[in-house]
């Protein structure tokens, strides 16, 4: 009976804790992403770079891509000067969904609504997430699209 029991209770706990570990990842996530929004918002593309793994890398809307830190605070500058060359603009928000593909690796599929040369638009982009030593990083980053509303 004893050995039922043990075999109940240790399944209940295995059962718990990766439950918990995601939703505390989730969390992370959730806040990884408010940091980036933040920082695109007020168009800081070395914070925003700074959220990227090392190795990261990012393919923008003009299928350009961006290796690294560097490359990649040097491409969101570039995107940060149009934006403040277009007074139609208003500060991104993204509807996000997460999936957490194993304990240190997500998707982050998002969409957002906003302004560009005056028109309404909407764009969609697909984040990998993955956890490292330091927490949640970007690992990469892909503009899947902007169509005109």
């Amino acid at each position: 009976m004893t050995r039922v029991m043990t075999t109940a209770v240790l399944f209940l706990i295995a059962a718990v804790l990766p439950a918990q570990n995601s939703g505390q990842d989730e969390a992370a996530l959730q806040r990884l992403w408010s940091q980036f929004e933040e920082a695109y918002n007020r168009s800081d593309a070395t914070k925003v770079a700074s959220l990227y793994a090392p190795d990261g890398d990012r393919i923008n809307r003009d299928l350009e891509i961006a290796r690294g830190r560097s490359e990649i605070a040097a491409q969101y500058e570039k995107e940060f000067a149009t934006r403040r060359s277009d007074p139609s603009t208003v500060p991104f928000h993204a509807r996000l969904a997460i999936r957490l593909l194993d304990a240190s690796v997500a998707i982050l599929d998002g969409d957002w609504e906003g302004f560009r040369e005056g028109k309404r638009v909407r764009g969609q982009f697909t984040v990998i997430a993955r956890k490292g030593a330091s927490g949640w990083q970007i690992a990469a980053g892909r503009v899947r699209g902007l169509k005109e509303l």
